[in-house]
């Protein structure tokens, strides 16, 4: 995968990597060849931080790409982004943030537990279904459950 800036692209680049795989065609394989065109505000605070590589690091370019997408979630919906409202809702309150920046207060207690990329793809299911998530309070059973194991 190559990345270039804006649009100028080294259409050199793209023949020798066509040319490489000419071979392939002798075979009867069939070739399909994808573009895209991402565009990628760099100008936030994440992305400078990340140029004193020299270039965008991997996370600051995977925050940008899902900054876009759940952008372009609210956009297309109408409404605002579940993911972000799951995340914004299971953020751990208050310091210390030993669980990690996300995580679920069993209700009634103070007991903290872990929410790791799984749980919150779990959690996001049911409210993209419809499930009403206005507190911590709201977390589906199962998903309690599988916390507290």
């Amino acid at each position: 995968m190559k990345y270039y800036d804006e649009l100028e692209i080294e259409w050199q680049d793209v023949e020798t990597q066509l040319r490489k795989w000419g071979n392939l065609l002798r075979f009867g394989k069939r070739l399909v060849v994808k573009v895209s065109f991402k565009l990628v505000n760099t100008s936030s605070s994440a992305a400078k931080r990340g140029a004193k590589r020299g270039r965008q690091s991997a996370t600051t370019a995977m925050l940008a790409e899902n900054a876009l997408q759940l952008d372009v979630e609210e956009h297309s919906t109408d409404q605002g982004s579940i993911w972000r409202h799951v995340y914004a809702l299971m953020r751990c309150p208050g310091p210390p943030r030993k669980l990690g920046p996300h995580c679920w207060r069993k209700p009634g207690t103070s007991k903290r537990y872990k929410m790791k990329s799984f749980y919150m793809r779990r959690l996001a299911e049911p409210v993209q279904n419809g499930h009403k998530l206005e507190s911590q309070a709201d977390v589906p059973q199962e998903i309690q459950r599988w916390l507290e194991y």
